[in-house]
């Protein structure tokens, strides 16, 4: 949950890169007053000419699970245009979750989520990388190579419970 912030993801820990090979975009903090969420928006992007491809990381600080028997991961996703409204499902757009109990030296994903217009709410186990002394990171990974209309791709609502 991203309302507390004010102006960046570093204020709790989170960082956001560009997956090599699809172009500089990034994750932003984005809305208004206490309603915020992480967003990854596609500006003009129209066909013929402008279809553009992304693939954007957005990655949880190290978090302490050292001793936690069971661990659920939830968050919502949220697809949208730049005017608020849905175009339908997006060929070649998804969404991977993954977890890296190694400080990212690898990955592995947990989900792949194709990406369909509207907000969906997820939950996933994360009991198998729960370790005695351990740390987890969770990454939102989003990559599309084909971005209609202004697309805005946005993470809310995540909590790590047990």
């Amino acid at each position: 949950n991203f309302d507390s912030y004010k102006s960046s993801f570093k204020e709790g820990g989170w960082a956001t890169h560009a997956e090599p090979g699809f172009g500089d975009t990034m994750f932003t903090l984005s809305g208004q007053g206490t309603t915020k969420y992480a967003q990854l928006a596609v500006n003009n992007s129209f066909p013929p000419n402008n279809l553009k491809t992304v693939g954007a990381w957005l990655v949880t600080p190290s978090l302490a699970v050292g001793g936690v028997k069971k661990a659920q991961l939830s968050f919502s996703h949220t697809w949208t245009n730049a005017f608020g409204g849905p175009f339908g499902n997006i060929p070649n757009s998804t969404l991977s979750v993954r977890v890296t109990t190694n400080g990212g030296t690898t990955w592995q994903v947990i989900a792949s989520i194709s990406v369909e217009a509207g907000k969906k709410s997820y939950k996933y186990a994360l009991d198998k990388f729960l370790t005695a002394k351990g740390s987890l990171q969770i990454a939102f990974v989003v990559t599309s190579t084909a971005s209609l209309g202004s697309p805005r791709w946005r993470i809310d609502d995540v909590v790590l419970s047990n």
